[in-house]
């Protein structure tokens, strides 16, 4: 059994106006406070779950802003991981940084203390866009970010990049693609700026912003980059395994403010959540940090409500995680997982979205047709 781990920071400088995360902008950071409850949280559900040591594939520190967190308190998680679980000295342990929020100096401690992966959140590299975003950062700043990372010693790094921004242009998302590619990151992150209808940032010219997503699928292919999944982009085999392992149906712990989690097996199940038949559960925590240490301190747990998964929900869930990748789902995974054969629970509906041009069945796997990523939404609909 192996299980990924994230860890949620949920403190920030500023709060940007598209971000619907549980974050908050705060000062001082309760540095030890919060730090002192994540590893307690770990503890508690740990020793809840299991009898014994189990693997540890992936580490994800996200936000928020972790890297307003010490490198001598993410150190003291790390620490706590490696001693609770079994962890890979070469596991993925990723951290997101925000330009502002770390210089060499702190990311060389960053690398000291365990963390080998980088998200860098550029967003951007034209100043003015970044303003409109609210970024606290300027375009330099992420530059400097990444040529500070390298120089730490940093050769795994992912760069976020945001586009569909009201008022970029075509011309303004080619000069970001540029600025990127230039940088040469193993990784990139490209998403569609994604807010609520009537939002300052909201922007409904659907047209656009499918040029925008094919502008980017084309640009960065054409420069080895392999579009593995609907947002992401990695060169030489650095695809995310943390994210990875969401994206094939794994299990993954949440820890801190606002986390989620889940995990399979009676054990689990019944151990969180009572006598049940189903076979996985999915938990999360209070995304109010205040209320979240107040939890942790009082029974070492901070969850506002548990779902068991029955099987049906666990097959859709299976689909809907599955199908964002561009290798799409093999029909032996979901045998192995279900006991079941995919073609028999979906053939009907596979097949019409097949004729229709949306699908592919080839070499035993399901997965959109090239240039109908966009689909996403309807084909699920469709079969779920």
């Amino acid at each position: 059994m192996t299980q990924s781990i994230y860890i949620h920071i949920p403190f920030c400088l500023k709060k940007c106006g598209y971000c619907d995360f549980a974050s908050y902008a705060v000062k001082p950071v309760p540095q030890k406070e919060y730090t002192d409850s994540i590893i307690t949280e770990l503890r508690t559900i740990t020793k809840t779950l299991y009898d014994k040591k189990v693997g540890c594939g992936s580490v994800y520190f996200g936000g928020g802003t972790p890297s307003l967190l010490s490198p001598g308190n993410i150190n003291r998680i790390i620490d706590e991981i490696c001693t609770m679980y079994d962890i890979d000295e070469t596991a993925e342990i990723t951290m997101e940084v925000n330009p502002k929020t770390a210089g060499y100096d702190e990311l060389i401690a960053f690398r000291a203390a365990g963390v080998n992966r980088l998200s860098i959140g550029a967003q951007s590299f034209d100043d003015s866009l970044l303003k409109r975003l609210g970024r606290v950062h300027d375009a330099g700043g992420a530059v400097r970010m990444y040529e500070n990372a390298l120089s730490a010693g940093f050769d795994n790094i992912n760069i976020d990049l945001i586009f569909g921004i009201p008022g970029q242009s075509h011309e303004t998302l080619l000069c970001d693609l540029k600025a990127l590619a230039d940088l040469e990151p193993a990784h990139v992150s490209a998403y569609i700026l994604t807010v609520a209808k009537g939002s300052p940032l909201y922007n409904d010219d659907d047209d656009a912003i499918v040029e925008m997503f094919n502008t980017v699928e084309d640009y960065l292919t054409a420069r080895s980059y392999k579009h593995y999944e609907v947002s992401n982009y990695a060169r030489g085999g650095r695809e995310s395994a943390h994210n990875l392992n969401y994206w094939r149906a794994g299990e993954y712990i949440g820890l801190g403010a606002a986390a989620h989690s889940m995990v399979k097996g009676e054990r689990a199940v019944s151990r969180l959540a009572g006598d049940s038949p189903n076979k996985a559960i999915r938990w999360r925590n209070t995304d109010d940090y205040k209320l979240y240490m107040e939890m942790i301190a009082r029974g070492g747990l901070a969850l506002t409500d548990s779902e068991p998964l029955d099987e049906k929900t666990r097959m859709n869930e299976f689909l809907i995680m599955g199908l964002r990748l561009a290798d799409g789902i093999m029909a032996a995974d979901f045998r192995s997982e279900f006991g079941k054969d995919i073609y028999d629970i979906y053939g009907s509906k596979i097949k019409g979205l097949c004729d229709n041009g949306l699908m592919d069945t080839e070499k035993n796997s399901l997965k959109l047709t090239k240039k109908r990523v966009l689909l996403l939404n309807e084909v699920l609909v469709e079969l779920i």
